[in-house]
C-alpha cells in the first residue's frame, strides 16, 4: 500500500472530507486544509509527496498556493481539482508543472486514479535519477573487472 503524504486544500467541507476519506482508504496519509494560505503554511512546516488543491478558494487560489509551495519544493507533484476548467487556467497550471486535472464533480475512483498516476510518475522519475547516478559506478567497476 502507498504511504505517501498528501496535502489536500479545498474550501468545500464535503469535497475535502470525501477526498480525505478516499485517499486514506487507499493508504495515503492526508493532511486536509481549508484554503491555499493554510496549504502554504503547512507545506513550510512539513514534507509532502503531493499537493491536491481546489482551484478557486478564498484568501489564496490553488494555483497561487501551488506557485508558492513549489518555490521551495520544485519537485512536488500537484493535482488541481476544478469545476471551472478554462484553457487559460489549464495553460497556467501546465506551466507550473501541475501533473493532473480532476474536473468536478468527480467519482472517488477518478480522484484516486489521478493521485496514483501522479505519484507513480514521481516515483519513476526518482528511480530514473537514482539509476542514472549509478551508471558511472557501473562503468568504473566494469573497467576494474576487465
Amino acid at each position: 500500500m502507498a504511504h505517501e503524504k498528501v496535502l489536500l486544500a479545498d474550501d468545500e467541507n464535503d469535497v475535502r472530507d470525501m477526498c480525505a476519506r478516499t485517499l486514506k482508504m487507499a493508504g495515503y496519509q492526508v493532511v486536509a486544509v481549508r484554503d491555499g494560505q493554510e496549504a502554504v503554511e503547512r507545506a513550510s512546516q512539513e514534507q509532502f509527496d503531493l499537493l491536491l488543491t481546489d482551484l478557486k478558494m478564498p484568501r489564496l487560489s490553488g494555483l497561487d498556493a501551488c506557485r508558492k509551495i513549489r518555490a521551495s519544493h520544485p519537485d512536488l507533484p500537484a493535482i488541481v481539482m476544478t469545476g471551472f476548467g478554462t484553457m487559460e487556467l489549464a495553460i497556467e497550471a501546465l506551466q507550473l508543472g501541475v501533473s493532473e486535472f480532476v474536473l468536478k464533480p468527480f467519482r472517488p475512483q477518478a480522484l484516486q486514479d489521478a493521485v496514483d498516476r501522479a505519484l507513480l510518475k514521481q516515483r519513476l522519475q526518482r528511480e530514473n535519477a537514482r539509476l542514472k547516478a549509478l551508471i558511472p559506478l557501473f562503468e568504473l567497476s566494469r573497467v576494474f573487472m576487465s
